[in-house]
């Protein structure tokens, strides 16, 4: 038994509001608005509420706000300490950035580098096996090549097709002797 959506939303029980960017180019999750961003979109993340959100679709749930910058989080790791306090006005601040847990980089750490690894890898194997289907296709073609140039040939030399003589040589006669006794 699975759950039916409505438009707008997804997930195992249609928990999760999604706005569908463009010509369903592009998606936003958890509240995040699409922008146009000249030929592409991008998500504009919610970070009012009880639990910001960031990355390209606003999957990444925050873990820490930090303190002074106006949309700074970090989603798996903490806030390092905001430097520039001569500003009475926080809100302009920039993102003073995370310190991400051990996997983890981005921004706001939101970018698992065991997925990344793992994609990294999919890439290089993928590779690996073109290349090796490549390679096997051309040695089974000079296999079979080989063998049909070689086929019933015993002395394993290729044999050329012998020119035929001219037609217009007369043929020689050859004469038998016989002896009667």
């Amino acid at each position: 038994m699975h759950c039916k959506c409505p438009d707008g939303f997804i997930g195992y029980n249609c928990e999760t509001k999604i706005e569908i960017c463009g010509q369903s180019q592009h998606h936003c999750l958890n509240g995040g608005l699409c922008v146009d961003n000249d030929d592409d979109y991008i998500c504009k993340c919610p970070f009012d509420g009880p639990m910001p959100h960031a990355g390209d679709h606003c999957q990444y749930a925050a873990t820490e706000i930090c303190e002074g910058a106006r949309e700074s989080f970090c989603t798996n790791g903490k806030c390092k300490d905001i430097t520039d306090n001569t500003s009475e006005d926080f809100s302009t601040q920039r993102h003073p950035g995370c310190v991400c847990d051990a996997a983890f980089k981005g921004e706001y750490c939101e970018i698992n580098m065991k997925i990344e690894l793992i994609k990294d890898l999919q890439k290089d194997f993928m590779w690996f096996y073109v290349t090796l289907f490549i390679v096997t296709s051309i040695c089974f073609t000079l296999l079979l090549v080989y063998y049909c140039l070689h086929r019933g040939n015993s002395d394993g030399m290729v044999s050329l097709p012998q020119q035929e003589e001219a037609l217009d040589t007369p043929e020689e006669e050859v004469m038998h002797t016989v002896t009667i006794t």
